[in-house]
């Protein structure tokens, strides 16, 4: 997944990166510098396109301010002619790419293909230190945490799930028991679309605005794929004792573009069909394994199939009990419809 930010384009440019982006990255806008500022704080953006009409000094304080936020970014900037060499003529700080408007088409195709092919480089050469949260320490000492479940929070999933059958009735069902348990201060619930395939949000809470509209997982990034192979919770916390790193840096960076900790996959008839992902928690304390433990426990869960003659779906006479089979600190857990 490459996540890429327009900052402040005007809209003709905006239409024309996007354009030629096609489905290669996410992309988000930032709309002045401000908002700019705040997404690449809160944002893993591995691609900033912005543009450079004219050489002032206002423009040039942006784009070092936006560098300063996010240094491991790969930068292409669009600018006329006399910008390009006065920024080399002067030595003054300079984008990894250049563009210039007046570019033809195959140019520009060229220019944004070299642009994602330095990202990924970038991304794939990251240090495993990036795994580490500030607080990565005091979370593993709180990792054995014990939280038992409110009985209102049990009671509340139960109602729901005699509420009736319905696939929709019962992710809201669930989503909001989770979410209620956790006490988590953002989450989201990324659900699979049939016409794209892709894995965009269907439910979210605490998001921003421009992750909302734009975010998403495509089949062949890195928690789907990992999760076509493995049906148990992610911690954002495990991923620095992975000797892959290259894809544990993957999925980090997906996590953190959600503001995710923890990530659990739901399956449908034995397919991915979403990913549930939580935030931090409200207070800012770590998850712990009896907590994750608790949050999936439910083993008298139900399972689903369509039936070809409704809308509906009805329940089948066979229960299914979740697997819990997986070494600590991470358990295996998914929601089975």
């Amino acid at each position: 997944m490459i996540v890429a930010l327009l900052a402040d384009l005007s809209r003709d440019w905006a239409q024309q990166v996007r354009r030629h982006l096609g489905e290669q990255a996410v992309v988000l806008e930032g709309r002045g510098l401000e908002a700019t500022l705040e997404l690449l704080q809160s944002v893993p953006v591995d691609l900033v396109i912005t543009q450079m009409p004219s050489l002032v000094s206002e423009r040039l304080a942006a784009h070092e301010q936006m560098a300063e936020h996010a240094p491991s970014a790969v930068f292409l900037c669009i600018g006329p002619e006399e910008v390009i060499e006065a920024v080399r003529r002067d030595q003054l700080p300079a984008p990894d790419l250049w563009l210039r408007p007046s570019a033809s088409s195959a140019d520009w195709q060229q220019t944004i293909t070299d642009a994602i092919e330095r990202t990924t480089l970038r991304a794939a050469s990251g240090e495993p230190e990036a795994l580490l949260r500030d607080d990565a320490s005091e979370i593993a000492r709180g990792i054995q945490q014990q939280l038992a479940p409110t009985p209102d929070v049990f009671h509340h999933l139960m109602v729901g799930f005699s509420g009736g059958f319905d696939l929709h009735h019962l992710l809201d069902v669930y989503v909001d028991s989770v979410t209620q348990f956790a006490h988590c201060a953002t989450f989201c619930l990324l659900w699979e679309q049939p016409a794209s395939a892709c894995y965009a949000i269907h439910a979210q809470r605490g998001l921003r605005e421009e992750v909302q509209q734009a975010a998403r997982l495509s089949p062949a990034d890195a928690l789907p794929t990992w999760y076509r192979r493995n049906r148990r919770v992610i911690t954002a916390t495990e991923l620095a004792g992975w000797s892959n790193h290259r894809t544990a840096l993957a999925i980090k960076r997906e996590l953190d573009l959600f503001g995710g900790q923890l990530a659990v996959p739901v399956t449908v008839r034995g397919r991915l069909a979403g990913i549930l992902i939580l935030g931090d928690k409200v207070l800012g304390d770590s998850y712990g394994v009896a907590e994750i433990e608790t949050l999936f426990a439910w083993r008298r869960s139900r399972r689903f199939s369509p039936c070809p003659t409704t809308s509906g779906w009805r329940r089948r006479a066979s229960s299914c009990t979740r697997s819990c089979a997986a070494p600590r600190p991470v358990p295996t857990a998914s929601l089975t419809l």
